[in-house]
């Protein structure tokens, strides 16, 4: 199966590519990697500013969203191996040239095949011990309870992207919860894990002591066919609002 590929962000008002990238097919993410530079951009503009930002990328990312709704993208193959397509992705920078070092069109800031897709456990103990002795970025940072405007507003930014979720995004969260199933293995240790700690239910009421079916719908129905329902529900309603 092929899991990776290239891809290239275009620029409309010219009809040419400003940068080339990887991705990676059903990645642990509601978005596909080349919608991240759109995403990012756009928190860029209301002051959330990453580490390392690439501000050539960003700055043209702004300007194009201000003539269109969005960035125009084209896959350009797909690989079976991520060196593979690391490879094409340094032959497609090398080709086009970068703007940084005046050698092309490219917004891309390094040479390409320098990205981690799926770290190895040896990379991610580098990165560990690269940290070691770094106090956290969140040391002496409150977190929670959070204000009534911050949640209106997550709860907001959730609701417009399920609004205008396509079967794509629906078919990529199940995907990513197929992933998620726990191993025996996995199970054995969280249960280790967890002897002689006090269970996190010990004094609280279960959500549904004292519901019936006749009450509830969430006690007569399975979960997955109360969020089917669900789904078909609201589904529905977004049909009848574009009528």
């Amino acid at each position: 199966m092929k899991n990776y590929y290239t891809y290239y962000l275009l620029d409309p008002r010219t009809n040419t590519p400003f940068y080339i990238g990887v991705g990676k097919v059903n990645r642990k993410s509601l978005r596909e990697r080349y919608e991240d530079h759109e995403y990012e951009a756009r928190r860029f503009s209301e002051d959330d500013i990453k580490p390392n930002t690439n501000l050539l990328k960003t700055r043209i990312i702004l300007k194009i969203l201000k003539k269109y709704d969005t960035i125009p993208i084209e896959i350009l193959d797909y690989y079976k191996t991520k060196e593979a397509a690391f490879n094409n992705e340094k032959e497609l920078i090398k080709r086009y040239g970068r703007r940084d070092i005046k050698t092309g069109i490219l917004t891309n800031l390094t040479n390409g095949g320098e990205g981690v897709l799926d770290p190895s456990k040896e990379t991610l103990a580098k990165r560990a011990a690269s940290r070691a002795g770094t106090p956290s970025p969140l040391k002496g940072r409150k977190l929670g309870p959070y204000s009534d405007e911050r949640k209106a507003k997550t709860a907001a930014g959730i609701r417009d992207f399920w609004k205008n979720a396509t079967e794509t995004d629906y078919q990529r969260q199940r995907d990513n919860r197929k992933k998620q199933i726990i191993t025996e293995e996995h199970k054995r240790k969280i249960s280790e894990t967890m002897k002689g700690r006090p269970s996190p239910m010990k004094g609280k009421t279960a959500w549904n002591k004292g519901l019936t079916k006749d009450t509830d719908i969430r006690v007569k129905k399975p979960v997955k066919k109360f969020r089917n329902q669900l789904k078909e529900e609201f589904l529905g309603i977004k049909e009848n609002l574009l009528l």
